[in-house]
């Protein structure tokens, strides 16, 4: 099965995405772990959702997988505080949760994916793979913005500005598909 998979290897195989897993069942965690850890270098799990605030606060995951019922505390809530920190955040549910109105509200505002629990392993996967795809492609347009600046080939301030709004154009766009 893992080898069905060398592209999210590749993607993510240097270290620089990471993701966090946030999921009340500690069960599901433990089985999930060792696949997850196999392709992210940079892998956090929480079984609550302060507890994946906090984790949040101290390294921006790149992509967030997570249940949407816990016990204590909202689904929503969590996704609307990870939005604060970052409009774009790549986030995928996983939940056996089906109110189809809360889900649709989800999935068209603040989610990248929705796989419903148990969960196929492949799906996931697969979902991993395609938004690990729009991070590296957001890391490396970072990078080279950043090394235009650098290299002084973008000194104007108005340049500057309209090559980072070309950049959350972008993000919107690949957000979209």
């Amino acid at each position: 099965m893992i080898s069905k998979y060398l592209k999210l290897k590749e993607l993510v195989g240097g270290g620089n995405i990471s993701l966090l897993y946030v999921d009340e069942n500690k069960i599901a965690c433990e089985k999930l772990s060792p696949i997850l850890n196999h392709f992210f270098k940079k892998f956090d799990i929480a079984n609550s959702c302060d507890e994946a605030i906090q984790m949040y606060k101290n390294t921006r995951h790149d992509i967030v997988v997570t249940d949407i019922i816990f016990k204590q505390g909202s689904g929503h809530t969590f996704f609307d505080t990870l939005k604060s920190f970052d409009p774009f955040q790549k986030i995928i549910i996983v939940s056996s949760f089906v109110e189809r109105k809360r889900i649709l509200h989800l999935i068209n505002s603040v989610v990248y994916g929705y796989i419903m629990k148990p969960i196929n392993v492949n799906e996931l996967l697969n979902q991993l793979e395609k938004i690990s795809e729009l991070v590296y492609e957001k890391k490396m347009l970072l990078y080279y913005l950043d090394t235009l600046e650098k290299n002084t080939l973008l000194t104007d301030s108005h340049t500057r500005s309209s090559s980072k709004e070309s950049f959350m154009v972008f993000d919107n766009i690949k957000q979209d598909e």
